[in-house]
């Protein structure tokens, strides 16, 4: 066995984009902002519009958001005039001509078998592949092996785990569930009732509880801003328990 091949270095080749590529990454980011598995005409299609995207992200920027998250997913150094020709107006933009765009222009990793133990293996190849490509990303990840529990990788590293899914098998990423930390919960459900509290005091003119109020408000902001900073309580992803369970994803993306 030549030993690169164990340390999965080769084991995707980035090769072009397709559009139906393209159209797979954007809606495991959507079924991820939204949190819930989409059914039917919810799931963004070619005939869906860049303000179709956007109203899933629920941002105010519309089409910069659009040309900046492209970007940086797609690795792109487009303009953002280029982007305005591309994406505006929002509301007759189709997808289609979107994702060929950056098709055009992007590229995605592939999978080449290895061969593992004398023979060809496609699971192993990409749990080889996915091991490398999340050093490459700063992951310590050990001694780990395919029945390695996804568990605590991903409460400490969901983002590079989770954008590396995507990129390796685009529109193939399962729900995520995710458990804020316990500092988030308090912070945030007592920043709820700083609000309720500041309301009243503003209604029934109580300067002193407006006051404090003000102040737990900024307070629990802060707290709330500082504890979203920190691992959450727990990351799942739907049927992956191990990396065993993610490399056949990927082998099958």
């Amino acid at each position: 066995m030549r030993r690169h091949s164990m340390k999965g270095q080769n084991t995707f080749t980035e090769e072009s984009a397709n559009a139906e590529q393209i159209l797979g990454v954007m809606r495991d980011y959507q079924r991820l902002e939204l949190g819930v598995i989409l059914r039917g005409e919810e799931i963004l299609s070619f005939d869906s519009t860049v303000k179709d995207w956007l109203a899933s992200f629920d941002v105010y920027e519309e089409w910069r958001f659009f040309g900046k998250f492209l970007n940086k997913v797609f690795q792109l150094n487009i303009g953002q005039q280029e982007w305005q020709t591309i994406l505006r107006p929002e509301g007759q933009k189709k997808l289609r001509e979107v994702c060929e765009f950056v098709a055009l222009r992007a590229t995605l990793p592939r999978l080449n078998e290895q061969r593992i133990l004398g023979g060809n293996c496609r699971n192993g190849s990409a749990f080889l592949g996915l091991r490398y490509q999340l050093q490459q990303k700063g992951v310590v990840l050990g001694a780990i092996r395919p029945s390695s529990k996804l568990g605590d990788y991903l409460r400490l590293h969901s983002d590079e785990i989770i954008s590396t899914i995507i990129r390796v098998a685009p529109g193939k990423m399962p729900a995520v569930k995710w458990r804020n930390n316990l500092g988030s919960k308090i912070s945030g459900c007592f920043f709820l009732a700083s609000i309720l509290a500041l309301g009243f005091a503003s209604a029934f003119s109580k300067p002193a509880i407006e006051f404090l109020a003000v102040l737990c408000v900024a307070l629990s902001f802060l707290a709330a801003t500082a504890f979203s900073k920190l691992p959450p309580k727990s990351v799942s992803i739907e049927g992956c328990e191990t990396f065993a369970d993610l490399s056949r994803l990927i082998a099958t993306g």
